[in-house]
């Protein structure tokens, strides 16, 4: 947003922040009456996305949707992009190890206590984790769901992690599913490193790309560094 992002240097955002049922229609409502194009690819019931556009079109008297099409990607400012990246298939390994280790240490227990609380509905359980584990435990008894809330205290975290993978185990045993929810876990987490390599390999004027095991390896800083001194000597010209 920084490099190619939204211009607010002209009118402040105007869109409603009501979040009720009806507001929200009337914002719609108003994205097909001046963005038809964004409307189409938005849901209904997407208000933060409808709001975004609604702010965009305040702040700039333009069209989200022809931002999108013609004005994203053209940098602003002169930029250097310095990206560090393993090999996927490392990439890969890491992400199914950590998963694996924020499962061992409470993740089914930090959700549980989270969604007593809260509710299931609230906008950060449509992430990668809480979603799956959300999904597994509306299929399960609502008991077994408060045991394992029990284990977690936000202050501390897991409060007993013997206990909490005797629980886990023993839904193992019960429900096959749960590997299944670790796996897919795993895979959306794989995806979502996908699209952020697919992203700046995309970027415009990519100057550098390393591979981070040749530079924990070698002395390979020299390389980015030195792509940082042409980038700097090229703007002082």
């Amino acid at each position: 947003a920084f490099i190619s992002g939204l211009r607010d240097n002209q009118i402040k955002g105007k869109a409603s922040q009501q979040s009720s049922s009806n507001e929200q229609d009337y914002s719609y409502e108003k994205l097909m009456l001046v963005d038809e194009l964004s409307a189409q690819k938005i849901s209904s019931n997407d208000n933060y996305r409808i709001k975004r556009a609604l702010e965009y079109f305040y702040q700039t008297g333009e069209k989200f949707s022809e931002f999108n099409s013609t004005l994203r990607g053209q940098n602003q400012y002169e930029s250097l992009f310095i990206v560090f990246s393993p090999l996927r298939e490392k990439l890969y390994q890491r992400i199914n190890q950590r998963v694996d280790y924020m499962v061992s240490k409470g993740l089914f227990a930090e959700v549980a206590k989270l969604m007593l609380c809260y509710g299931s509905k609230v906008p950060p359980f449509k992430g990668i984790g809480y979603s799956e584990i959300l999904s597994f435990f509306e299929e399960i008894d609502i008991n077994e769901v408060n045991k394992l809330a029990c284990l977690w205290d936000f202050d501390i975290g897991l409060v007993d992690e013997s206990k909490y993978l005797d629980l886990l185990y023993n839904l193992y045993t019960r429900y096959e599913r749960l590997v299944v929810v670790v796996d897919k876990i795993k895979q959306s987490t794989r995806n979502y490193a996908k699209r952020q390599s697919t992203f700046w390999r995309n970027q415009p004027k990519r100057f550098g790309w390393f591979d981070i095991n040749e530079i924990c390896a070698t002395d390979g800083l020299n390389k980015p560094s030195s792509n940082c001194d042409v980038f700097l000597k090229s703007g002082s010209s």
